[in-house]
């Protein structure tokens, strides 16, 4: 408790730097725009972004900066989720697709839900109240710019230039030797050499309110350096029990900046930070009727076991350091430091409330008593440092280009929670609410009577690993050959166990717009110790191989991947609801033997000129066959997905301007855990808008048919969501 009352202090601390950095965000813009106003000449880039061979002359690309100038807005072909540098979409052997910034905004996303409606075949949410997704059919977290978040919300999408979803091993990328699927890189902002800014606004109903604003620039006049800093808000009345005490709802805070120094024509370093709050009342926990499939609502003495209240505080403050250092024009070497801490405290002792359009109490004739109904109290704290050193050195051997990336990583991770578990007694669905135990007023901790459980939990696991890759290129760049290994010690883990890792793959570049690939890969995750069932663990393996064919054709107005994949993955750790060793129903992890999946996926955009303006459009199909050891749909698997998202841009006449769109989504069936399928669902919207100049007013329309009662996401029998009514947003942007 110690250690959480001192995180709570040192959040209130970075609140008072919060205050500091929103006004660092209203002067940096002007003191931007002087600099501008008083030079005739736009601040160049610094040497160091690009190094000069002095023998031939050549101007060699830093493998660490990435310099990408889109023709289409919807279209961004570089990364670093390819290989730790810098590359083109069509010279990876791996499966990335892109949703950029206007993408987003087009769409009317604000989290990744929103985003994963139109984007990333085979991603799809496993609940509805933070980023918890599987890729692929298997379960993954997220990174930020490369690097692993605690989260048990939503990164908020203020400072977010561009989010990158990766299907396949991230050993090698992100350190993440346990991955075999794939994952999602949210990708920040960076200062610019040319100021830019810009505001937006948003109303919607449900009393929705959004407001953000970015400045970028040059500090000094020959623009060694450069910031950005990003502020925004959301307010959110909710739309469940609307007008109500048990409505639901999301607000949140974000204040970031990062500075950009060019210390020398050989040197970049790089400050990253941020601060982010969410607040929220949300996601309906209920029980499933084990016949129909719904959700019964009822509730004892203001617990809704429909529909029960969770009230949760998430704090994260985010700090990097970079510095990225050209020793020559072959050699380039980096080093990076990222530290987040979270601390997030949920609690349920008053909830309650009422969801529409579930199970009345006249269709549950399949329960008849209740039973282990908590209220509880959840304060997590964790602390994530990770730093790694890379160096890449590329060189042209006759008619071969060879990269060769090494490094070294290193990260900790310490988490410290605190649950408190008030039992309820069981009662039957029919008995008058006179009979049913009421809630309780406090929480105990541990050794207040036979009604309380607790538990207090103080994790550290952390150590070293290392990693090789080779890129070799032959006739002229259209023949690739990649291959890596990451080895992990024993100290990375507190399994104690080590594992090397490769990875594998090969590229031909048909052409300058098609390529084909192909890539093998491995996973490894030690286990010790018992699942939740009392079964002993053992070590989690996995392969992984794909084929596929890229394109960003008719000057990248056609641009996408076609993939089949076949993924195995031994011994999987899972969340079940199952009975123990001595007969009690218990919602935990246990292994499951092996997972397969196997089947293609599509993403693809087009931009065409048609008639006075540009159609555009993005989509995306995933099939697949995800099986368990038995042969059996694995929960939270999705089998089918099929998105398409296109709007309409006058570009000439008087309808200049006006823009026209909307979207298609349709999610396949999947099992719960615990419960009976997760019913499919399809989802519509729209959206209508104009622009003139730097001004732009768009509206977007979520759930046109408003459907209600879909299931959008279910991490237990108690955690269950449904999706939103019908929603609107109008937003107003500026930029200059």
């Amino acid at each position: 408790m110690n250690r959480i009352m001192e995180s709570i202090s040192k959040l209130q601390a970075t609140r008072r730097v919060s205050a500091l950095l929103t006004v660092a965000a209203a002067a940096l813009p002007l003191i931007s725009v002087a600099q501008v106003k008083s030079s005739k000449d736009e601040p160049k880039e610094p040497t160091q972004a690009n190094a000069q061979d002095n023998e031939t002359g050549v101007t060699k690309l830093n493998p660490y900066i990435i310099k990408e100038e889109k023709v289409v807005d919807w279209n961004s072909q570089m990364t670093f989720s390819g290989r730790r540098t810098a590359g083109e979409l069509l010279e990876l052997p791996t499966s990335i697709s892109i949703a950029t910034s206007e993408f987003i905004k087009d769409i009317g996303a604000t989290n990744l839900l929103g985003v994963l409606q139109y984007a990333g075949s085979g991603v799809t949410n496993r609940v509805a109240y933070r980023e918890d997704f599987t890729v692929r059919g298997f379960r993954q977290a997220p990174l930020r710019d490369g690097t692993p978040y605690p989260n048990y919300g939503f990164l908020t999408m203020y400072d977010i230039e561009k989010i990158e979803i990766i299907k396949g091993p991230t050993a090698l990328m992100f350190n993440s030797y346990g991955n075999i699927s794939g994952g999602v890189n949210f990708v920040t902002k960076d200062p610019t050499a040319v100021p830019k800014a810009d505001a937006s606004l948003t109303v919607g109903n449900y009393d929705t309110y959004i407001a953000s604003a970015t400045a970028r620039g040059p500090l000094t006049a020959d623009g060694k350096l450069r910031y950005r800093v990003t502020a925004g808000r959301q307010w959110s009345g909710g739309w469940q029990g609307h007008g109500t005490d048990s409505n639901n709802y999301n607000n949140n805070t974000l204040v970031s900046a990062s500075v950009d120094w060019y210390a020398t024509s050989k040197l970049l370093v790089r400050f990253s930070g941020g601060l982010q709050r969410e607040q929220g009342r949300s996601y309906g926990s209920g029980i499933i009727d084990p016949v129909t499939g719904k959700v019964a609502e009822f509730s004892a003495n203001g617990f809704s076991l429909g529909t029960s209240w969770s009230y949760f505080d998430l704090d994260t403050e985010r700090f990097s350091i970079e510095g990225i250092w050209s020793v020559s024009p072959e050699l380039t070497l980096r080093a990076r430091a990222t530290s987040y801490m979270t601390f997030w405290d949920y609690n349920q002792p008053t909830a309650q409330g009422a969801a529409t359009d579930i199970l009345r109490p006249s269709e549950y004739p399949n329960y008849v008593n209740v039973y282990n109904v908590y209220a509880e109290k959840f304060p997590y704290t964790t602390y994530n440092q990770n730093s790694y050193v890379d160096a890449t050195w590329i060189k042209q051997l006759g008619e071969v280009k060879n990269q060769l990336s090494t490094g070294f990583n290193y990260f900790q991770n310490d988490s410290d929670y605190e649950l408190y578990d008030t039992l309820l007694a069981p009662f039957a669905i029919n008995a008058p609410v006179s009979s049913r135990p009421g809630a309780p007023n406090t929480l105990q901790p541990s050794g207040s009577g036979p009604q309380v459980q607790a538990a207090r939990s103080v994790v550290r696991n952390g150590g070293w690993s290392a990693y090789a890759q080779d890129t070799v290129s032959m006739l002229q760049g259209r023949l690739i050959f990649a291959g890596g290994m990451l080895w992990v010690t024993k100290g990375t883990n507190n399994q104690a166990k080590a594992a090397a890792v490769p990875n594998y793959g090969t590229v031909y570049r048909i052409n300058k717009d098609i390529s084909v690939y192909g890539s093998y890969g491995e996973s490894f995750v030690p286990r010790t110790g018992v699942d939740g069932f009392g079964t002993p663990l053992v070590n989690q393996k996995g392969t992984s191989k794909e084929v596929g064919v890229k394109f960003n054709a008719f000057n990248e107005r056609l641009f996408g991947t076609i993939t089949y994949f076949d993924i195995l993955n031994d011994n999987v750790l899972i969340q079940v609801l199952g009975v123990n060793q001595v007969g009690q129903t218990v919602f935990g992890n246990r292994q499951v033997g092996n997972q397969t999946n196997k089947g293609f996926e599509v993403d693809i955009g087009w931009v065409q000129a048609v008639g006075p303006g540009n159609w555009s459009t993005y989509g995306t199909v995933y099939e697949a066959e995800p099986k368990t050891e038995r042969g059996l749909q694995p929960s939270r698997a999705v089998k089918t997905k099929y998105t398409l998202f296109s709007k309409y841009k006058f570009a000439t006449g008087p309808a200049k301007g006006f823009e026209i769109g909307g979207g298609y989504s349709a999610i396949g069936s999947s099992p719960g855990v615990g419960f009976p399928l997760l019913p499919a669902y399809e989802l519509w919207s729209g959206l209508i808008g104009y622009e003139m100049g730097r001004y732009r007013i768009m509206l977007n329309v979520d759930n046109l048919a408003d459907k209600h009662g879909i299931m959008t996401g279910a991490e237990a029998p108690g955690l269950l969501a449904l999706n939103p009514p019908r929603t609107w947003k109008l937003t107003t942007t500026w930029t200059w």
